[in-house]
């Protein structure tokens, strides 16, 4: 047995798999005590805290980016950081990150919407000659989750009722439009109409604020059930918005 640090590994092509912060929670030792991260302005920091339940030591390596998309690859920022930027977190240990802002002037009319990176590779790994020889090594995790910085103005009380309520919905064709007139993110966990989801494969989808977002339909409905991802991270109760319809088909 040989032991090799595992950022050498990761140069010498190790096969690196993609986990959401749900999935690490999950399945594997490291766990991430939230799945979601809310920066009240009035708070003077956020935090992440991360737990090793396994028997090896891990480096845990965090930043935050921009949002540009969901599933996209997305520039760095200089509105916030992470402290540290880097920790090896040893078996049984819990590390809470900090999550601190950097600009001075944030938006103070809408939430604004970022992504928390985590890598996360074993800190000394033992491998066999025949594993040093393969190209196929798993070494590294990565996963991202979201970080809303929330205005004062906007805090308080109960927001995913509050973003329910200022939804609406039109319809066009085979097109259903659903509206945003809040100033808050939203993660859309339930879309439906007459018992059918509307939603895509794939992640959920994020609708901004005083934004809108389509989907495909046979025929316009005449209400649709929507719910949202919470603070919490779980979802809301059902909302049914009404449906305006123009030149349905």
């Amino acid at each position: 047995m040989q032991r090799i640090a595992a950022f050498v590994m990761l140069a010498a092509s190790a096969s690196v798999f993609l986990y959401s912060a749900a999935c690490i929670a999950k399945d594997l030792p490291i766990e991430i005590d939230n799945t979601r991260v809310v920066f009240k302005e009035e708070d003077p920091s956020a935090s992440v805290s991360v737990r090793n339940k396994g028997d090896i030591p891990y480096l845990v390596a965090i930043n935050v980016t921009e949002f540009c998309g969901v599933g996209q690859q997305c520039p760095t920022t200089d509105d916030f950081m992470a402290s540290p930027g880097f920790k090896i977190i040893r078996p049984g240990q819990v590390f809470p990150f900090r999550v601190v802002r950097i600009a001075d002037k944030m938006p103070a009319d809408k939430e604004s919407l970022y992504l928390v990176n985590f890598k996360i590779v074993p800190s000394e790994v033992q491998l066999t000659d025949k594993q040093l020889k393969s190209s196929r090594i798993t070494v590294a995790l990565s996963g991202s989750m979201k970080l809303f910085w929330r205005p004062e103005a906007l805090s308080g009380g109960l927001v995913s009722m509050r973003l329910l309520s200022q939804l609406e919905s039109q319809c066009t064709g085979n097109k259903l439009e659903l509206i945003n007139r809040s100033a808050y993110w939203a993660t859309l966990s339930t879309v439906s109409a007459n018992g059918k989801s509307l939603f895509p494969t794939g992640p959920l989808p994020m609708l901004a604020p005083f934004g809108n977002v389509s989907f495909s339909t046979d025929v316009c409905p005449r209400e649709v059930t929507v719910a949202v991802i919470d603070d919490s991270g779980m979802p809301s109760i059902e909302q049914i918005v009404q449906v305006t319809r123009s030149s349905c088909k």
